[in-house]
């Protein structure tokens, strides 16, 4: 998992990081430029990749591990 973390401050990035205690790397993109460049426009979303890095499928706002596992399993 790698999060992005856009259109925000380093210490707010951080302070969040630490509230969920989150331990996965994040990329810091406060232009909003690499979200933008794969689509991604909304917070939360996660976008999951084959295995050529291509974005297969994407859930679009909050997900609970079970539509996280549902989701990943069904591009396998």
């Amino acid at each position: 998992m790698l999060g992005i973390d856009f259109l925000d401050t380093k210490d707010r990035a951080r302070a969040f990081h630490r509230r969920y205690g989150w331990t996965w790397p994040s990329l810091f993109d406060p232009r909003g430029s690499i979200a933008a460049g794969i689509g991604v426009n909304t917070m939360p979303t996660v976008v999951f990749l084959d295995k050529r890095h291509r974005a297969v499928a994407r859930i679009v706002g909050g997900a609970d591990i079970a539509e996280l596992e549902d989701t990943y399993d069904g591009i396998g």
